[in-house]
């Protein structure tokens, strides 16, 4: 398949290229910094790519099978809009591209209610310091649900640098009770899965170990 990834350069990112790469599929990781991308395979192409340059959108986008977004930025209280930012122009250029498949990343932290099976201390702590970035992220998941494409939404949780462990439960939830961890290895591998196996096509999904 023909995959381009957005936010190629962070930490999930990187590792949705190298798997992607070592599943046989042709990649485009798309970066505004391309010396950044130090890989080299003859299966991928890097593009330097700016949200807000819709000929490079187009260039990136075109043509492919599908879009995977790993889009994010550092625990910041300052008011971000990265997520919504991204998944508005990749939406709008796959629609104009005729490209449908999409998988994106946000977080439970994106429930507006009260969450059970969300950590007691995420929910009166961290959701508090850090509310800017979830509603930054509801605002990327209204956005990815009104669009015509064939979306599927993954909310992981704490992301580790931790091995895959071919373990992390599933649910079409914001959260797994229990599940207070999620190696990225194990969130890029179940991004690859979703998109070769066409599952939870519309559905959002909470993925834990």
């Amino acid at each position: 398949m023909k995959l381009v990834i957005f936010g190629a350069t962070g930490q999930t990112g990187q590792l949705i290229v190298e798997q992607a790469l070592a599943r046989g599929h042709n990649v485009t990781a798309t970066t505004r910094r391309p010396d950044a991308i130090a890989l080299k395979h003859d299966q991928l192409r890097v593009l330097c790519t700016h949200l807000l340059d819709d000929t490079a959108m187009h260039a990136a986008i075109a043509n492919q099978d599908a879009v995977l977004s790993a889009v994010g930025g550092p625990m910041s209280r300052a008011v971000v809009t990265a997520h919504a930012d991204s998944a508005r122009a990749i939406l709008q250029t796959m629609h104009a591209a005729g490209v449908k498949r999409f998988v994106g990343v946000t977080s439970g932290g994106t429930n507006p209610e009260h969450d059970p099976d969300l950590p007691l201390i995420f929910e009166q702590v961290f959701k508090r310091i850090f509310i800017n970035i979830y509603r930054d992220q509801m605002n990327m998941e209204q956005l990815v649900m009104a669009s015509d494409a064939d979306w599927t939404l993954v909310r992981p949780a704490a992301l580790t640098n931790g091995v895959a462990t071919g373990r992390c439960r599933i649910a079409e939830a914001y959260a797994i009770r229990g599940g207070n961890q999620t190696p990225r290895a194990d969130l890029a591998a179940f991004m690859l899965d979703v998109i070769e196996q066409h599952t939870f096509v519309r559905k959002a999904v909470a993925l834990a170990c």
